[in-house]
């Protein structure tokens, strides 16, 4: 099992253990056990949402490049976002 499949793996089954969660998305780009994008939602309960993005490279570690994740309540108001785009040079950047 290579790390990307390891990684996914436990991204989802981290989601499904999650309790109190209405629904769940997940998305996946595996470019040849090398790159990987993954993005997804979360909806909870209070029909607040956990939106993220995460992009990884798996040479010669596995590696995150990007990520964003974006939590907003059932108005769509912003609770916290986590960005290291450099475009948002507004947003805190926490390194991971």
């Amino acid at each position: 099992m290579s790390i990307i499949t390891e990684y996914l793996s436990e991204v989802k089954k981290l989601i499904d253990d999650t309790p109190l969660k209405l629904s769940t998305k997940i998305y996946e780009e595996n470019r040849g056990e090398v790159a990987l994008y993954l993005r997804g939602e979360i909806v909870f309960p209070d029909l607040s949402e956990l939106h993220f993005k995460e992009y990884f490279i798996a040479v010669p570690f596995l590696n995150k490049l990007a990520y964003s994740y974006h939590y907003h309540n059932r108005n769509k108001e912003l609770i916290f976002r986590f960005d290291n785009a450099e475009h948002h040079q507004e947003i805190k950047i926490i390194n991971t």
